[in-house]
This record gives C-alpha cells, sequence and structure tokens, in this order.
C-alpha cells in the first residue's frame, strides 16, 4: 500500500512522521534536559551522560584552561615581586654592613691617632698636629665624613668634635644631620626668659627609622639641666646600693640589667631617676616633612603607652586635642629642629626652629598634663621604643652617671 504524501496527512490533521535525525536530536535533549526541582523534590542529580557532554564542552575546558593560566601567571608575578624586594633589602643591609666596617676601622685609627696626641688627663683636651676626621653614629662610632678642621675630644666614655669655632659637636652617623650640639642654652620659664637660660647637656641621641628598609626619618637627642645630672646620678646609685657613692663593675652590670627591662618594671625606674629632672628632646628631620606626619607618629606613641584606666578621664581628651592643636602647622623642612621641653612638674613645652628661616624660636604651645609628656619620654626609653640606637646611646649615658662618685659628672657626660 502506498505512504500517503505529507501535503494529505497534513490536510488530514495529522503531524508527518519523524526522520531518524529529528528522533535522535529529541532523544538527545530529553537526555540532556536540566532536571526540575519543585517545592516537594529536590533537583535530581546530573546522569552519566549530562557529565560526559559537560565535560567534553569546548567552552567548559577552554575558560578553565584560561583560569589556569591566569593563576599561574599571578603566582609568578608574585614569586618575581618578591625576589626583587628581597634583592633590594638584601643589598642595602649588605651596604650597611660594609659602612659599619668601615667606619670601625676609621674608629680604630682615629683612638690609636688620639692616643699618641693626648695632652692632658681625664676629661682633658686633645691636640693633634693633623686634621682631624671622625663622625659617630649614636653608640659613639666614628665616621669618616666629620667637618675636616674638627678635632675628636673625649668626654666621658663617648667622642666629641671639638670644631675650631670651639663648640662641642656630637657625630650622630647620618650625613644630612652630622652633628648634635653637645649643649643647648633654652629659657628657664616657658614664657619668657626672665628666669635666666639654663644649660642643657646631651646624653644620647640616635636615628628614628621606619619600615623594614629601615629609612631614616629624624635624628632625636635627650638633653638633661646640667644642673640636674648630679640628681640623676645619686636616684641610680641609691637604686641599687643605698650606702654607695658610685657603683662597682657588678652594681653597674645590675643597673644595665634593670634599665633595659621592659613595661612596666622598667617605666618604674625610668620615671623615678628621670622625670625629677629637667629634660628635653631635641628632634631634627634628615628629609623634608610636616607637622601633621610628626604629629601623627606622637599620637600613635602616645595611645600605645597609655594606661586605659589612668587616661579614662574627659580631662585627658581635651589634652590630646591641645596637643593636636598645636601641631596644625604647615612643612618643617630637613636639619630644623624641633624641640619637646619637659620641666621637673611634668609640663610640656613645644617650639621650633626653621632651618631655611631667620633662626627664630617660634612657640608652638604648653600642655600642662604631666601625662603627654611621660608617654612621650617613655616611647623613646623603655619597650618597643621609637629609636632602638637612641634608647642604647641614653642608656649608655646612663651607664657613664654611676662610673664616677656622685656630683662629678656634669662636666664628662655627652
Amino acid at each position: 500500500m502506498p505512504r500517503p504524501s505529507p501535503s494529505f496527512v497534513k490536510a488530514a490533521g495529522r503531524r508527518p512522521l519523524a526522520t531518524m535525525s529529528q528522533r535522535t536530536q529529541s532523544l538527545f535533549r530529553m537526555q540532556t534536559r536540566a532536571p526540575r526541582r519543585t517545592f516537594i523534590l529536590r533537583r535530581r542529580p546530573p546522569t552519566v551522560t549530562q557529565t560526559l557532554n559537560h565535560d567534553m564542552d569546548v567552552q567548559n575546558l577552554l575558560k578553565k584552561q584560561y583560569k589556569y593560566n591566569q593563576s599561574r601567571l599571578a603566582f609568578l608575578s608574585a614569586a618575581c615581586l618578591a625576589s626583587a624586594i628581597w634583592a633590594c633589602v638584601s643589598i642595602y643591609r649588605l651596604y650597611h654592613v660594609l659602612q659599619e666596617n668601615k667606619q670601625e676601622a676609621n674608629q680604630q685609627a682615629e683612638e690609636e691617632h688620639v692616643r699618641k696626641n693626648k695632652t692632658s688627663g681625664v676629661g682633658g683636651a686633645f691636640s693633634s698636629s693633623g686634621k682631624g676626621s671622625g663622625n659617630a653614629s649614636g653608640s659613639g662610632k666614628i665616621q669618616a665624613d666629620s667637618h675636616p678642621d674638627s678635632v675628636p675630644v673625649p668626654v666621658g666614655s663617648k667622642v666629641v668634635i671639638h670644631n675650631p669655632d670651639g663648640a662641642d659637636l656630637v657625630p650622630t652617623g647620618h650625613r644630612t644631620v652630622p652633628h648634635f650640639p653637645r649643649k643647648i642654652i633654652l629659657p628657664g620659664n616657658a614664657n619668657t626668659t626672665s628666669d635666666g637660660t639654663v644649660e642643657y647637656t646631651l646624653v644620647g641621641l640616635g636615628v628614628r627609622t621606619v619600615s623594614f628598609l629601615q629609612l631614616p626619618v629624624y635624628v632625636v637627642g635627650l638633653y638633661i639641666a646640667t644642673q640636674d645630672i648630679a640628681g640623676i646620678q645619686e636616684r641610680l646609685v641609691k637604686r641599687v646600693n643605698p650606702l654607695a657613692s658610685t657603683l662597682v663593675p657588678s652594681e653597674r652590670k645590675d643597673l644595665r640589667k634593670r634599665l633595659d627591662e621592659p613595661p612596666p618594671a622598667g617605666n618604674e625606674l625610668w620615671e623615678e631617676a628621670l622625670f625629677p629632672a629637667r629634660t628635653a628632646l631635641r628632634i631634627t628631620p634628615v628629609r623634608n616633612t610636616d607637622f601633621p606626619h610628626l604629629r601623627d607618629g606622637f599620637v600613635r606613641a602616645i595611645t600605645a603607652r597609655k594606661d586605659p584606666q589612668e587616661t579614662k578621664d574627659q580631662r585627658f581628651g581635651e589634652v590630646m586635642r591641645d596637643f593636636k592643636h598645636s601641631f596644625n602647622r604647615g612643612k618643617l623642612s630637613q636639619s630644623s629642629e624641633l624641640l619637646l621641653q619637659r620641666d621637673a612638674m611634668g609640663k610640656l613645652l613645644m617650639s621650633y626652629v626653621e632651618a631655611k628661616g631667620s633662626g627664630k624660636r617660634v612657640l608652638m604651645g604648653e600642655i600642662e598634663d604631666p601625662r603627654i609628656s611621660r608617654f612621650l619620654w617613655l616611647n623613646y626609653l623603655t619597650g618597643s621604643v621609637a629609636s632602638p640606637p637612641a634608647r642604647e646611646s641614653i642608656v649608655q649615658g646612663m651607664m657613664d652617671f654611676v662610673e664616677r662618685p656622685i656630683g662629678t659628672v656634669a662636666a664628662q657626660v655627652v
């Protein structure tokens, strides 16, 4: 019997029979159809055919390969960047090691030269037929980039540069700020000079650095009123041996251990020995900076040092606002001087001298609350300090106090 034509079937209201290719496509769609999910039934897991079809999808394979290549490229880039940073750090540290070796060699040569030309006794002057050259770091090491006409003069256990003008300078170890004055004259009163002036003597100094690259920021030095040095010496000696006027080597070792103790034991010793005296922090930037940048560093130091129970009152918040307001100023060029002066009662006086200006000291403000100055000073003395070289130099200066009888150190300290 002959098969009816498609037109006849369509006219009769029936669909034509599907061909073999159409049946295969329909079966493939049924097998790859996404399983339904109803309110009651969960989504069925994909069948083996669906999994195979997904794995054999060329577009999906290309996407996976692209993601793999991107991850590999990111990993290799991070590895290259880390290698470059580590190489820079290694070169930087190697350079400083070579510089330290050079400084030690220069120090030995300078000490030998001074020893041959010694003309006086303890704390005396040294004369030389040649021109001395030397520069020391905060720990007393000598460098070769000092003033060409300077003569090294030993004071206590450290070396001072005596320039032709008659001023005593202490080398800092940094080329931008090569020297700090051994003595400075400051007003005896916070507001006026009616009470006369007070001489301050340098005890220790060092360079403040930041980040793992040890980038220098400023040089800081601690000064103590020369008239108050005998009192500090007495308090240090009596703390170890109440009956002694000076300390023997074993007692000095014990005192050094106490000075190196972390807070709160370290805070107690420094507050007892140093804070009854008039002191000052002299800060000199080694590069151009601004007052807000310095203020942020000081505020972080105060926040890290403060005791929550001691500073929970409203008065402390007002004092902090006054302290921040004092630094609402502009730029501070390199080699300028920022002075933080603390009296025996803990009052803080802030002033600065612009290196590129007229040289006149500008008063920034006063803080009566002793907590601000105490937290700032402890930031350089105990615990995690802002400048480890400065702290080491200050501790060594304190140890110089107890090596001589009480009252005989004022003219010997650096």
